[in-house]
């Protein structure tokens, strides 16, 4: 048997699910097994959710570090260009305005970002 259960509330998904999808505008960004997506998370938009979820414990929850989600989500009817999360990542780049990131899975953790799985280089080194 199968349950498809959808919520906003993490700490309810970690508990009740064995695999996570998260989406944004519609798009898949990443998806995994339980463990992959909470203790290792590999899309911005997934690392910002989780951050956002409170703990329980007031010391952990003060050291714990926080991803920002800044600007204004785009409209479902005209979303932009390439990839979906561009206008409001913190590693949006030219590829992400040119094209849409191909969905990527590892060992069945699936990610669509094109700087989840490799290092980040936008200048040529000198």
């Amino acid at each position: 048997m199968a349950i498809l259960f959808i919520s906003h509330d993490l700490s309810v998904v970690r508990r009740l699910c064995e695999r996570v999808m998260v989406m944004y505008l519609g798009h898949v960004a990443e998806i995994g097994g339980r463990n992959d997506i909470f203790d290792q998370p590999l899309h911005p938009y997934t690392k910002a959710l989780i951050s956002a979820a409170p703990i329980p414990d007031p010391r952990r929850e003060a050291a714990k570090e926080r991803v920002r989600i800044v600007g204004d989500m785009p409209s479902p009817i005209d979303p932009p260009s390439g990839c979906v999360f561009r206008t409001r990542c913190p590693q949006e780049a030219p590829p992400c305005r040119a094209r849409e990131p191909v969905f990527e899975v590892v060992d069945g953790h699936g990610v669509a970002c094109h700087f989840a799985r490799a290092p980040r280089v936008l200048e040529p080194s000198a």
